[in-house]
């Protein structure tokens, strides 16, 4: 669980620091990166989606079919580490 949770803060904490980069208006370029600004934001909203699955299939309960396919997506999930490799969210750990 420290494991993914160790991943989880540093791929928000990555892709919060890049969204600070540029705002400025009336600029092609600006406006580009305002754009993937919006797409980040939107990554970082899966990802707390995503955390929040882990936290509840975490529990010790009996975890419903939809958790499950819900899992099976998060497990399918892959970023880009600090030293390039390509990892997944969720391990078999």
């Amino acid at each position: 669980m420290e494991y993914a949770q160790n991943q989880y803060k540093y791929l928000l904490e990555h892709l919060s620091d890049i969204s600070q980069l540029h705002i400025q208006k009336n600029c092609l370029v600006c406006q580009k990166i305002e754009n993937l600004d919006l797409e980040l934001e939107a990554v970082i909203t899966k990802l707390n989606q995503y955390w929040q699955i882990i936290l509840t299939a975490n529990e010790p309960n009996v975890i419903t079919e939809e958790p499950l396919k819900q899992l099976e997506q998060i497990s399918l999930y892959r970023y880009k580490d600090i030293d390039g490799q390509i990892k997944t969210l969720l391990t078999p750990q």
